[in-house]
């Protein structure tokens, strides 16, 4: 992996760019995570200190600018850490999903159907746009790497998993595995 890293002609974010967000917590990861970013090519990647703050982050990047397809999530944040954020966004892309597949029975009325499909339409413009189509592909990092917490991550429906301290060869590979599984050949 050492050698991959070196080998590059250019940096992983040309080839497999990603629109990123770093959830992080601590001041210090903020900037070594920042510099390994820099470092691969994803310049002016978002950074949120709590789970809120991703939240707020992903509705107005939606609305405004696109949308963010990866997260790099520190499970330690507070008030909200990355469990408790991942578990959100999750719940909301599932409702999103069945508001998205769900059709008003054809057994209504005209009107009937004109009001329910009204309703969902502003139920739909309600929750976020990330809903609406692929769902975010979710990084846990934290230095905490039993079992048990990996366990949780995959049952509140992360993708992967890094280690802290971060090793950016690892980073690497995370970061790559992320943009295939978005970005089918």
């Amino acid at each position: 992996p050492t050698r991959q890293l070196r080998q590059r002609q250019q940096p992983i974010a040309q080839d497999d760019p990603l629109r990123l967000l770093l959830a992080e917590g601590n001041p210090t990861n903020i900037k070594v995570m920042g510099m390994f970013l820099k470092k691969l090519g994803y310049l002016n990647v978002p950074v949120c200190i709590d789970g809120t703050e991703v939240i707020n982050h992903i509705d107005k990047t939606e609305t405004t600018d696109g949308y963010i397809e990866c997260i790099l999530m520190d499970l330690s944040m507070s008030p909200m850490g990355g469990i408790e954020c991942s578990e959100l966004l999750r719940k909301r892309e599932e409702t999103n999903l069945a508001l998205s597949t769900t059709t008003p029975s054809s057994t209504t009325t005209t009107t009937t159907t004109t009001t329910s499909t009204q309703q969902q339409q502003q139920q739909q413009q309600q929750l976020p746009l990330s809903a609406t189509r692929q769902p975010l592909y979710i990084i846990a990092q934290t230095a905490n790497v039993d079992a048990e917490t990996r366990s949780t991550c995959i049952r509140v429906g992360m993708n992967n998993f890094i280690s802290k301290p971060i090793n950016i060869n690892l980073l690497v590979e995370v970061l790559q595995l992320a943009y295939t599984t978005l970005h089918p050949p």
